[in-house]
């Protein structure tokens, strides 16, 4: 196996244009509001946007792929949960966009998030939910 840290070379994984993430919030329906207009503060463009009959949704974004450390920022200051292979990929991504070209740095890079209302046994637990504006 290559160590592909020391020949500054990102893996092929981290080459891709589509990423999926997953993340946990208090209340999907009040997350997915404040995420969409972040998102697109952040000069990222929400493709598509919706709920399941569960009460989870998703939304797709599109930015470029400069923007990633942005998106992550913006992801976490909006207080979602996201898994460990999440916070994984994200930091990967990040760090491998500096590694790039100039040329594929400007790059569109898709993700889709999905979010899951947390269940009620860890309810409380952690505070996830945008604050209310006055």
């Amino acid at each position: 196996m290559k160590n592909t840290k020391a020949h500054g070379i990102c893996p092929d994984s981290l080459h891709t244009t589509d990423l999926a993430l997953t993340a946990i919030c208090e209340d999907v329906a009040r997350t997915m509001r404040f995420l969409a207009a972040a998102v697109m503060s952040c000069g990222a463009e929400v493709l598509a946007r919706g709920f399941d009959a569960e009460g989870n949704a998703a939304i797709e974004m599109e930015f470029s792929r400069i923007l990633c450390v942005e998106i992550y920022c913006m992801l976490i200051a909006l207080g979602l949960e996201l898994d460990r292979d999440a916070h994984f990929r994200l930091t990967a991504l990040c760090q491998c966009t500096w590694e790039l070209h100039a040329q594929k740095r400007e790059g569109a890079l898709r993700l889709t998030l999905g979010l899951r209302q947390r269940d009620d046994r860890r309810a409380g637990r952690f505070a996830c939910v945008p604050p209310v504006a006055a």
